[in-house]
């Protein structure tokens, strides 16, 4: 280690970030830029122990993680900020979102910290000597996620360092008004060990920590450096409420005041003029290029496959037992499970993963952390593992919503079209068993319409086994919906376009939604749109008003529920003037709101009747839990009402 290049490389990221400042200055960037002024040493030095095989993820003050690995890429990154065409990720990360080969950053505090620890996972494995390394702020220690990720870093021996940037500062708030307790003590009370610095020390002792870092690549276990450090510069842009005096004191202690004390005026006057002359070099070739990133959001056409969607080896069993099959399959070397309680002998609250963990080693039972698991399961797929989680209870789905909406989702599109491994996200949904308000929730409405997350809903009628496979393609994320009552349902046998009594119709291959019908018509009294396990329900008023009324209905069958195929919806609106919606979902802002305003879009003079449960909590008990919920006799009557039959 030569400490000229060590100098060298800091004043490098300090004049880059500098500019930065001044660019925003002259009106010349836009949106939002977090230096790091100030703490530059840190991620310089611990890239000393990093090869081009580890993971370093990192957070919206990054722009000094990612040039201290990766110190040719100052000019992609400033493009990347100024949206001008030779950019990092095309101008879709600009400052926050970065990405480059092993490098990952996210703007969410804290999110990306259980996403490392699920790459370092893989690495471990795969019984590779490699190690994840994740940058996080004292300010992250309010994140529950943060607790959450310690706990599986520790049980889990994971090959992973965790470099605590501790600036004293979450954005203006001081570390004695928002963290009680030492960050030190909460790190080593999950029994991973913990050594303290103050930035400007990390160089003497470069041999020692290098030892340390070198034995967790031969005997995996988490470590973490908690790094006294100043951040110089306001936390974005102007907004620093610091004392004058605080300044003053940070700036004193700076690291780069010890870096150069053994270094000679004349050496830090060349190296700081020959990194001066870089950095307003690439910065005036920036300016002055006219070219605009640009961003083809054209649709790729997808192939569609040629075969039946239906159920054809799957008669006399139950639905739980098909699931379990599907996942015993998926599970291999290169395919994680994860969830609370799934081994073996308990197999889950719903005993879905019954017999799997004897069966599979890759087959992780988790603690109480649903933000976290997922967290780990994105790490899996970014690091060539495809991940599988069940999530105990649906309702629990509302704690796995920063993972989902700001992670998964993103990175693919984020990273500027990155390949990822697929993600699934299994849970049961729904009332029906005296559960009572935080477990008999319908609560996919949530993440209906979220960019790249795909949507599923088990049902009786299609091939679950062709489902699983569409989830299970690259760059997918996929919520896959179980509803509890379906569980000990069979499957439906497809034989002659027929399933049992019903005549069916394949609407569209790829998104599995079909037109289920007692009589095979062009024209219909009614539709009526459902999924999942509704289709019990509708099947059974179907009958009731075929037989009482002799009014021909037909049920479209939505296996796949998001994104809606907006042709497919063109076709159904040409069956009906009158259409139902059937879900269990809560009535306010449902799924039924949006197919109404997708009829309307093609069609004219049509009248829309949404039956769903109540807008309230679901009682346990079960004669109260019926009034809230959706039932035959109520969506009758209400049916009759609305059309007057």
């Amino acid at each position: 280690m030569k400490i000229e290049e060590i100098l060298r490389k800091v004043i490098k990221i300090r004049l880059f970030e500098k500019k930065l400042l001044e660019l925003y200055d002259q009106g010349l960037l836009n949106g939002t830029t977090h230096t790091c002024i100030g703490q530059e040493i840190i991620p310089v030095f611990f890239s000393q122990f990093l090869n081009n095989e580890d993971q370093i993820f990192s957070n919206h003050r990054g722009h000094g993680h990612f040039l201290a690995f990766h110190e040719d890429k100052f000019k992609e990154l400033l493009l990347e900020i100024m949206g001008k065409s030779g950019a990092l990720l095309s101008g879709k990360g600009g400052s926050q979102h970065i990405h480059y080969k092993n490098f990952f950053s996210n703007g969410i505090l804290a999110g990306m910290f259980p996403i490392s620890a699920g790459s370092g996972l893989s690495n471990k494995i795969r019984n590779k000597q490699n190690i994840s390394l994740s940058y996080i702020g004292d300010g992250a220690f309010g994140e529950g996620v943060v607790y959450e990720t310690l706990n599986l870093l520790s049980l889990n021996n994971i090959p992973h360092i965790t470099v605590i940037e501790n600036n004293r500062y979450a954005q203006s708030t001081s570390i004695e008004d928002n963290l009680a307790g030492s960050i030190i003590k909460r790190i080593e009370s999950f029994d991973i060990q913990t050594f303290a610095y103050k930035d400007y020390e990390l160089i003497s002792n470069f041999d020692k920590i290098k030892r340390i870092i070198d034995n967790i690549r031969k005997k995996p276990c988490p470590l973490a450096f908690v790094i006294d450090t100043n951040r110089l510069a306001p936390h974005s842009k102007g907004d620093d409420n610091r004392t004058k005096k605080e300044i003053e004191e940070a700036n004193k202690n700076d690291a780069l005041n010890y870096l150069t004390k053994n270094i000679q005026p004349s050496t830090l006057k060349k190296i700081t003029e020959e990194e001066e002359k870089y950095i307003n070099k690439i910065s005036e070739d920036s300016i002055n290029s006219k070219n605009l990133v640009s961003i083809n959001y054209s649709i790729k056409e997808i192939q569609k496959k040629n075969q039946n969607i239906y159920n054809l080896k799957e008669k006399n069993q139950k639905m739980s037992e098909i699931i379990n099959k599907i996942i015993e399959k998926k599970i291999n070397k290169n395919c994680i499970f994860l969830g609370e309680d799934i081994k073996s002998p308990y197999g889950g609250a719903f005993k879905i993963s019954k017999n799997l963990s004897n069966k599979n080693s890759n087959v992780i039972s988790t603690p109480i952390s649903e933000s976290a698991i997922v967290g780990l399961a994105n790490g899996l797929t970014l690091n060539k593992y495809s991940a599988i989680v069940e999530i105990m209870f649906g309702d629990f789905i509302t704690l796995t919503i920063d993972q989902i909406v700001n992670h998964a989702t993103k990175f693919s599109d984020m990273y500027n079209f990155f390949q990822k491994e697929s993600l699934i996200i299994r849970t049961p949904m729904g009332a029906g068993r005296g559960y009572g308000p935080t477990h008999s929730q319908s609560l996919e409405k949530l993440l209906f319409g979220i960019p790249n997350l795909d949507i599923y809903a088990c049902d009786v009628i299609h091939n679950q086994t062709l489902v699983w496979e569409k989830m299970s393609e690259l760059n997918k994320t996929s919520l896959y919906i179980e509803n509890k009552i379906l569980y000990n349902e069979k499957a439906l046998q497809f034989e002659n376009n027929q399933i049992g009594d019903f005549n069916v119709k394949n609407l569209s291959n790829d998104d599995f939604i079909s037109l289920i019908s007692l009589e095979s018509l062009n024209e219909y009294d009614f539709i009526i749109l459902t999924y999942g396990e509704n289709f019990n329900l509708a099947s059974k008023i179907m009958k009731h008003f075929f037989v009482e009324k002799e009014i021909n209905i037909g049920i479209v069958l939505f296996g796949q529920l998001s994104p809606i195929n907006s042709n497919i919806i063109k076709s159904i609106s040409k069956f009906s003037n009158k259409f139902i919606s059937i879900e269990e979902s809560s009535s306010n802002f449902s799924y039924g709101s949006e197919l109404s305003f997708q009829i309307n879009q093609h069609k004219n003079n049509f009248k829309f009747l949404k039956i769903a449960s109540r807008n309230s909590s679901i009682p346990s008990v079960k004669n109260l839990e019926n009034e809230v919920i959706i039932n035959f006799d109520k969506s009758i009557k209400e049916i009759e009402k609305y059309y007057e039959i």
